[in-house]
């Protein structure tokens, strides 16, 4: 089965194929996001992190992400609450929405 998965991971880097395998997307994205910039809005707390992906669950329910040097936000208002070394977040996937940050957007 990895054998296959590296397979569909070739085909969509080359741009030949975007299947998934039998990989879920969660698994796709958080593949080719650890260490990226993220904003994960949590729409059911109204809160929003702003920081880098340290590490994902395997499957996505429930969605585990670990997220490191965080801000953390109010969503309805973008007022900035808190900095955090680290957030662990454990929520349904339908209640997060997960946006890459471009890199000349990331923290200092």
């Amino acid at each position: 089965m990895l054998n296959h998965n590296l397979i569909f991971r070739a085909a969509n880097r080359l741009g030949v194929s975007r299947k998934a395998g039998d990989m879920d997307v969660w698994a796709l994205l958080f593949g080719s996001q650890r260490g990226e910039m993220v904003v994960v809005r949590d729409l059911v707390r109204d809160m929003a992190y702003h920081g880098s992906v340290e590490a994902f669950s395997d499957s996505s329910e429930p969605a585990e992400l670990l997220l490191k040097n965080v801000t953390v936000y109010r969503q309805s208002t973008a007022m900035k609450l808190y900095e955090l070394e680290r957030v662990y977040l454990a929520r349904k996937v339908n209640d997060l929405v997960i946006e890459p940050v471009e890199s000349s957007h990331s923290r200092s």
